[in-house]
């Protein structure tokens, strides 16, 4: 196969990407290497990737309609995995428009690339987020779309959406998935199992929220 993984510098992209390289996929990675944490470490990720043959990087952000139609438009890829994103539930809250940028415009984007290139499949990185407000526990896949706490939920219930609507009109197959607390090797320093670890190994508190 070959395959497009946008957001590949990050702590999922780089462990895809990777995983697909090593049973033998031609693997592309999109990514526009951000600050929104240490940029030198989505260039190890990086670095990891380019150890491999078949394994390209383009750095482009998703926001590049042009861009990201080119790339769309090149690939011959046989299924885009849209990882890019701004994460983040609390950072979201007074950043909407920069999520709304990001995470729908440039899902649009990315959607739109895919439907020109003729792409088949599309999977898409959403979060547990979406499900919101509710009291009923524990979430089930088919629960219906909650009332989204922050910008960032609100942002990949409209990438859901959006994917919804492409697949409706244009017959891309699309799969999105709700993650929870991924973690593990070069993962995200914001995420609170990294926190939690780091705070015990070097005796520091940390705050806990609900609960």
């Amino acid at each position: 196969m070959r395959v497009l993984v946008t957001g590949a510098a990050g702590f999922i992209g780089s462990h895809l990407a990777e995983a697909l390289l090593r049973r033998g996929d031609v693997v592309d990675g999109l990514d526009n290497f951000n600050d929104y944490y240490s940029p030198a470490q989505k260039e190890r990720n990086a670095g990891i990737l380019a150890g491999y043959d078949g394994f390209a990087m383009h750095r482009v952000d998703v926001r590049d309609e042009e861009g990201v139609r080119r790339v769309c438009a090149e690939g011959g890829y046989d299924a885009v995995v849209h990882l890019a994103a701004m994460a983040g539930v609390r950072y979201s809250i007074p950043r909407a428009p920069l999520y709304t940028d990001v995470n729908i415009r440039g899902t649009v984007n990315v959607l739109e690339g895919v439907r020109q290139a003729g792409v088949p499949h599309v999977v898409f990185a959403s979060t547990s987020s979406v499900y919101g407000h509710t009291e009923r526990l524990p979430f089930r896949e088919d629960d219906p779309l909650g009332k989204p706490l922050a910008p960032y939920p609100a942002s990949k219930i409209a990438g859901e959406l959006m994917g919804y609507t492409y697949h409706h009109l244009f017959g891309i197959s699309f799969t999105a998935l709700r993650f929870f607390s991924v973690y593990g090797e070069r993962g995200r320093p914001d995420m609170m199992p990294f926190i939690i670890t780091d705070s015990i190994v070097h005796e520091r508190s940390f705050k806990l929220f609900d609960g």
